[in-house]
């Protein structure tokens, strides 16, 4: 979520505040950030664990019960809101590739982005956001998408530049 943030925030060299277009008064993907957020607090509300203590049953024959169904319920919920963090930070992440006009320095993670490019909107004016989010869960969920990002090193996603690649 940190990642979204920082990337709004102005700071980045070559990056507009928000991820905006270039019209004042353009929100960009502002939202991006609120909805990252809500599902981390969401995400953290149902990593708790599901029960916290047993339950008396049978006439107290017995002090426990299962709540294996309910944990299971709530990790679905849970990974939901994971997925959903992941999907904004797709979104922004691609954006943000976009306006800058870069793509990743390493030939796995411009495939990485290329495939990200492909699934995602382009369009960078003022919009609503929710189906890019919505896309990059459903690309997300492919076995393809993960696969290739579960074998990327976190610096092969850097687009500053050589001069900002970790030696």
């Amino acid at each position: 979520v940190q990642r979204v943030s920082v990337l709004l925030d102005g700071r980045t060299p070559d990056l507009p505040l928000f991820l905006a277009a270039d019209r004042p008064g353009d929100s960009g993907a502002m939202i991006l950030e609120y909805s990252a957020h809500g599902a981390l607090v969401e995400l953290r509300a149902t990593a708790a664990p599901a029960v916290q203590a047993s339950s008396v049953v049978a006439r107290g024959q017995e002090d426990h019960t299962s709540s294996a169904w309910h944990a299971a319920r709530q990790l679905t919920r849970t990974l939901d809101h994971y997925v959903t963090v992941l999907a904004v930070e797709l979104v922004a992440a691609t954006r943000a590739s976009r306006l800058a006009e870069s793509r990743p320095l390493t030939s796995r993670g411009r495939q990485l982005f290329d495939l990200a490019a492909d699934h995602l909107p382009a369009a960078l004016e003022d919009r609503e956001l929710s189906t890019d989010v919505e896309l990059a869960a459903q690309l997300i969920g492919t076995g393809a998408f993960a696969e290739m990002a579960h074998a990327l090193p976190p610096h092969d996603l850097d687009v500053r530049g050589p001069a900002h690649t970790p030696g």
